[in-house]
């Protein structure tokens, strides 16, 4: 209860002065009686005339005791100074100042005045009483929504499939899910027959006579040339009746006699005769001769006998003279020359008569030289004056038809390069992989390579697909012929 207010009394002194009244006031000054005259004041003074400004007042809604005027609870606290408000210091809204009770407000269980968790130990924001454990992923098939605190069990559709387990997307209703469908070739029969397709793709088939490796399914002889596709004749190109379309040589090739070609022509007739050069014969065609040559084909010198005479031939220097004659010669005569060591004044032969060597004059010279090579025509003999030649005659005279080995043989048809020695000149050799099982077997191949490619060499299954656009088509054949038999790095 506060304390009575002393109201403070103001005292005016008057000195009374006769017959003067200084205020007009109607009281002579004399008589006048200084005091409070506020007759709401707490010291108001009946008997003063005079204010003299002493009045004191008591305190609103006090009187002038000092008491509460209104005290309704009757608490000693006036009711203009009574605060309303929570007097309990546990609640959030506690007033130290309050004196009469009202409403308090409590923090809810578990949290503070502020709303902040008393117990939070995940730092969360959901205090440890309340934490509900369980799968807080939205997206997870066991999504809860009253749980806060992950405890790591969630659980997920696989892609393509709805929690139940059912396709999210099954176009074809095969129950197989879209992303799951394989396309492949679904004939066991076909080369690329794919077990696992689940829808049906383009089927690979081996060609007639092939399996799918591209192997004859019959080949007796080994050639890689499948029995139903041999074709018989002649496979040596050399040879006059070679058939490109053969592949089975039955040993009917044909080949041309030295020095003509398949047609029986001639290779080289220098004179167009029709007698190949290597065939000329040169020789007296003239059958009256005595050196008469009937295999003559071309005209060499003629002998011929004297009139009367057995043993003692000459071609005279004097009348009577006859000229030698030669066929084929183009009309050229041939020099009268003496046969013997006739002697004009001998009457009697003695037998000592010397003849000239058939073609010769008695000074050891040709009768008949038409190239001028000092060689008499009777002795030239037409041959391959090379060399290198197969044919090379060191005994020709006059150039003939020569024949030459093939490049890379020698004249008797054997390589002269062939380091491995199978029979394959070096300049031949055709390298790929040999192993007719491989995908990439070259059966044109005679030098063996490691380049081999079989189908466990790739992580496809689709190991035919080389465009990777999952079907195999001619674009695919049509890459792998033309990588076929190149070396890879």
């Amino acid at each position: 209860m506060p304390a009575t207010a002393i109201m403070p009394i103001r005292v005016t002194t008057a000195t009374a002065t006769a017959s003067t009244t200084a205020d007009e006031d109607g009281t002579c000054d004399e008589f006048e009686v200084a005091g409070c005259t506020d007759s709401s004041a707490c010291n108001y003074s009946n008997a003063a005339t005079d204010d003299d400004g002493s009045c004191t007042y008591s305190t609103t809604g006090y009187d002038c005791d000092g008491n509460c005027l209104v005290d309704s609870d009757g608490d000693q606290i006036c009711d203009q100074d009574e605060v309303t408000g929570c007097q309990d210091d546990s609640a959030c809204n506690f007033d130290a100042s309050a004196t009469d009770a009202g409403y308090c407000d409590y923090a809810d269980s578990g949290y503070d005045c502020n709303g902040n968790c008393l117990n939070d130990s995940d730092e969360d924001g959901t205090c440890d009483e309340f934490e509900v454990a369980g799968c807080t992923d939205s997206s997870a098939c066991n999504y809860s929504n009253a749980a806060t605190d992950d405890d790591g069990s969630c659980t997920y559709t696989t892609t393509g499939y709805d929690c139940d387990g059912n396709c999210l997307v099954d176009t074809d209703g095969d129950q197989i899910c879209d992303q799951d469908e394989v396309t492949g070739c679904q004939d066991d029969s076909a080369c690329n027959f794919d077990a696992s397709a689940t829808d049906a793709g383009y089927c690979d088939y081996a060609d007639s006579g092939y399996d799918c490796n591209g192997n004859c399914l019959n080949d007796a002889d080994e050639d890689g040339t499948c029995d139903e596709f041999e074709v018989s004749g002649c496979t040596d190109s050399s040879a006059c009746n070679y058939s490109n379309a053969a592949t089975d040589d039955d040993g009917s090739c044909t080949y041309p006699t030295t020095g003509y070609d398949c047609n029986g022509d001639c290779l080289l007739d220098t004179d167009g005769d029709q007698i190949c050069d290597q065939d000329e014969v040169t020789g007296c065609q003239d059958d009256s001769a005595c050196n008469f040559d009937a295999s003559a084909t071309d005209a060499g010198y003629c002998d011929y006998a004297d009139s009367g005479l057995r043993l003692q031939r000459q071609l005279p220097q004097r009348l009577p003279m006859k000229t030698a004659r030669a066929t084929n010669l183009k009309s050229q005569a041939v020099p009268t020359v003496p046969l013997a060591t006739y002697s004009n004044a001998a009457t009697d032969d003695d037998g000592s008569c010397t003849y000239p060597t058939t073609g010769y004059d008695c000074n050891g010279d040709c009768l008949l030289d038409t190239d001028g090579d000092q060689i008499c025509d009777q002795d030239e003999v037409t041959g391959c004056q090379d060399d290198s030649a197969c044919n090379f005659d060191a005994s020709a005279t006059d150039a003939g038809y020569c024949d030459y080995a093939d490049s890379g043989y020698d004249c008797d048809g054997n390589c002269l390069n062939d380091s491995d020695e199978d029979g394959t000149c070096d300049e031949f050799e055709v390298e790929g992989c040999e192993d007719p099982s491989a995908l990439n077997y070259q059966p044109l191949a005679t030098e063996a390579t490691d380049t081999c490619l079989y189908a466990e060499d790739f992580e496809s299954d689709c190991i035919f697909d080389v465009t990777n656009d999952g079907f195999v088509g001619t674009a695919d054949l049509l890459l792998f012929l033309g990588s076929l038999g190149s070396v890879c790095d």
